[in-house]
């Protein structure tokens, strides 16, 4: 069978055997032609079957349902667009993870971005 290509979609036992469920919310807000703003929000859990072991992109499994894990993803843009053909971007995302085991391994991240795009 096809490996789907969305992560949230059950994958087959050769590409790691997890699920993932979830949900996200995207809200855009436009308050006139030079402004946007937008807001998008992810929860997902992952977890693994009991009794698999093996090797994924994060660790080997000694033994069944080691990472199991909830994740958050939030951003925050805002553009402003003085003109057609130039456009300035701010970006602010935050992401964490939460294990159900192995707390020392919970993980978060923070990050701001500026990007202007002049379009010729």
């Amino acid at each position: 069978a096809d490996i789907p290509l969305d992560p949230r979609l059950p994958r087959d036992k050769s590409d790691g055997d997890y699920r993932e469920a979830g949900m996200n919310l995207s809200v855009s807000w436009f308050p006139n032609e030079q402004w946007r703003i937008n807001l998008f929000e992810d929860v997902y859990h992952r977890w693994f079957p009991a009794g698999e072991t093996g090797v994924t992109a994060f660790y080997l499994f000694d033994f069944p349902r080691i990472a199991d894990f909830t994740g958050t993803y939030s951003s925050l843009s805002i553009d402003y667009i003085p003109e057609e053909d130039l456009e300035f971007s701010l970006n602010v995302s935050h992401s964490k993870q939460f294990y159900d085991t192995f707390k020392e391994n919970d993980s978060s991240s923070f990050n701001i971005g500026l990007e202007a795009t002049y379009r010729f």
